[in-house]
């Protein structure tokens, strides 16, 4: 993750902006028939709270954050929302 976001920050010109969705919580998952059948994705994602230091780390000024909740299959699901912004 940290190898595709610093790529991403190297190829926004300066003063562009990043924005990302993201979960409360670090999961994995494997969906088996993705799109098509027998076609397999691998999902991964960090907590928010490791996105939002790590693009600092890499560079990233944050803009704003904002927060969703929602009811899905009768329970809240909560979504992240932060923009972020190339400074030099």
């Amino acid at each position: 993750h940290v190898s595709l976001l610093s790529k991403i920050y190297d190829r926004l010109k300066p003063d562009g902006v990043f924005l990302i969705t993201c979960d409360p919580t670090k999961w994995e998952d494997i969906n088996k028939n993705w799109l098509v059948e027998n076609n397999e994705m691998f999902w991964s994602s960090f907590s928010n709270k490791w996105y939002e230091i790590t693009l600092q780390e890499i560079g990233f000024s944050l803009i704003s954050m904002y927060q969703t909740r929602t009811k899905f299959n009768n329970r809240d699901e909560i979504q992240y929302f932060y923009l972020f912004k190339k400074i030099i």
